[in-house]
């Protein structure tokens, strides 16, 4: 039986990666819209806590790529992050876009979507991020709609401190980029948690065989943008599945109607 991640909403879950960012740029107002929009039930995004302290949505910590300025965004004020355009950068009708708080987005969108909130730290020390985290949910009373999931296995653990009875979730891919015992999933021993965030080459049968099956940890892979790749990593585990173009995938979700196309 698969595990009920968001109590209340049908399995397999479909989140919009960065909130649909094949039609939005990503971790926008725009982008969530558009994920409501179209009917989809989840969106994924990324979190910072900038240099006064906010929970700011975006994804890289150098925000050059979405803003041809070169700042980072936990050195950043959040007046100054709010004077940055981040959606010109897709497409001139998004001009003018500004950065969303953690607790704008529940306060917006928290009716309508369940969440994948990813904590975005480099290092291990406590900054405060995975505290603040856990007290917003806490206020929005999002405890049944929120999984918090981090690359980061020390901030997982920090989260786990103060854990407002929310699953978290290690994601991990085969990136060079990335210290070789995080690329197989293997901060799961460190961090713990409920499920496990693979990229979706990464769902195969020892995924399925050892993590889902022998720790009865759901998996939900990212990201998956065809309907062929979704129904091979939900016969492997999965029970989600994060993805920059949803719509196609709702079909996957048992009596889910089709709203807006």
């Amino acid at each position: 039986m698969k595990p009920m991640l968001f109590p209340g909403a049908e399995a397999p879950y479909i989140f919009g990666h960065r909130g649909y960012s094949s039609r939005a740029p990503e971790n926008t107002r725009s982008a969530f819209t558009a994920c409501v929009e179209a009917g989809i039930p989840g969106a994924e995004m990324d979190i910072h806590r900038c240099a006064t302290g906010e929970l700011v949505l975006t994804h890289d910590h150098n925000l050059k790529r979405i803003t041809g300025h070169s700042v980072i965004v936990e050195e950043t004020s959040y007046s100054e992050l709010m004077q940055m355009d981040i959606g010109s950068w897709f497409g001139s009708e998004f001009a003018g876009e500004r950065t969303m708080r953690l607790e704008e987005l529940f306060e917006e969108f928290g009716q309508d979507l369940y969440f994948d909130v990813e904590l975005k730290q480099m290092d291990s020390k406590d900054h405060g991020l995975a505290a603040e985290v856990a007290r917003c949910i806490t206020d929005f009373r999002m405890q049944e709609k929120v999984l918090v999931s981090s690359f980061n296995p020390w901030v997982l653990r920090q989260f786990s401190k103060v854990n407002p009875g929310v699953p978290f979730a290690l994601i991990y891919s085969a990136s060079p980029q990335l210290p070789w015992l995080l690329r197989r999933g293997w901060g799961l021993f460190a961090a713990g948690g409920q499920a496990l965030k693979p990229h979706h080459k990464q769902v195969n049968w020892w995924s399925d065989f050892f993590y889902h099956r022998m720790l009865g940890r759901p998996l939900i892979p990212w990201t998956v943008d065809d309907v062929e790749t979704a129904r091979r990593v939900l016969k492997k585990g999965a029970v989600g599945i994060v993805s920059n173009d949803p719509l196609p995938l709702l079909d996957l979700i048992p009596d889910t109607p089709r709203t807006a196309r």
